[in-house]
């Protein structure tokens, strides 16, 4: 089976998941979708690091580190990792410490929650080239810091107005200047079915034509790429096959998938 591990399903510990969202109910889909491994991977931020929104402020090690000792002793035959999916805000600050992140299974940080203006980004971008610079820029800085194991939903900017002309108007230099400082740094990236929902020009396969071609040259640049659902509910878990198609379509094969 390809990609047997999904390293991004919220459980209800994150404050924005559904009651629904349980370790239990995620671990009785997996054998459907072909997961073997299930990552845990609610928000998060440490209480080392000064500066949590309010709405993270809860959401710290102590919170989302008790489903731990929740795991069922009869896990379905799945391996199950808790790690914690955090901001990155620029200018350096992680809302993990190195100490904290030792504790994690994994760590996962988005550079397109674009969506908090005023916390993970400037209150007033607004331009295509505004989104794109600040994804861009920041990717490859927490490529660099050595702590995440992976970019969640690479490039899919939330809260953009037009996302079709913000990655469209990203050249394939910028693209593997990215990438490379991934590849480097031992920093995978994330296949997540929300860039298939995505208002952008398809080709005849129905897959959005600039994220092909971002995988494409993700893997040309050497990169591995893991599965991450997202889900916040359990409907939303069941998109891996849908992940694996489209990693196909890129031409990302088993040498590519990132294992932990």
């Amino acid at each position: 089976m390809f990609f047997e591990q999904d390293l991004h399903t919220h459980t209800n510990l994150s404050f924005c998941a559904k009651p629904d969202a349980t370790l239990e109910n995620y671990l009785a889909l997996c054998a459907g979708e072909g997961i073997t491994t299930l990552g845990i991977a609610n928000h998060f931020w440490d209480a080392q690091v000064p500066g949590a929104s309010g709405w993270y402020a809860g959401q710290n090690f102590v919170h989302v580190n008790t489903l731990r000792a929740r795991i069922p002793t009869e896990r379905y035959g799945v391996r199950v990792l808790i790690g914690c999916e955090t901001e990155y805000c620029g200018h350096g600050k992680l809302g993990i410490s190195r100490e904290t992140a030792k504790l994690m299974d994994f760590v996962l940080v988005p550079t397109s929650h674009t969506h908090m203006k005023g916390f993970t980004v400037p209150a007033d971008i607004h331009t295509p080239a505004q989104y794109r610079a600040i994804m861009l820029d920041r990717t490859i800085e927490v490529a660099k810091m050595g702590i995440a194991t992976g970019i969640a939903h690479p490039f899919c900017p939330l809260g953009c107005p037009d996302t079709q002309a913000t990655i469209a108007g990203i050249p394939d230099d910028d693209f593997v200047r990215c990438f490379t400082a991934c590849a480097e740094n031992g920093v995978a990236l994330e296949i997540n079915p929300d860039i298939f929902a995505q208002k952008m020009t398809k080709d005849s396969d129905g897959y959005p034509k600039e994220y092909r071609r971002m995988f494409i040259l993700a893997r040309e640049c050497g990169c591995k790429f893991f599965a991450g659902c997202d889900a916040h509910t359990p409907e939303r878990f069941l998109v891996h096959d849908a992940i694996r198609d489209f990693a196909r379509a890129c031409g990302i094969g088993e040498e590519q998938v990132f294992v932990i």
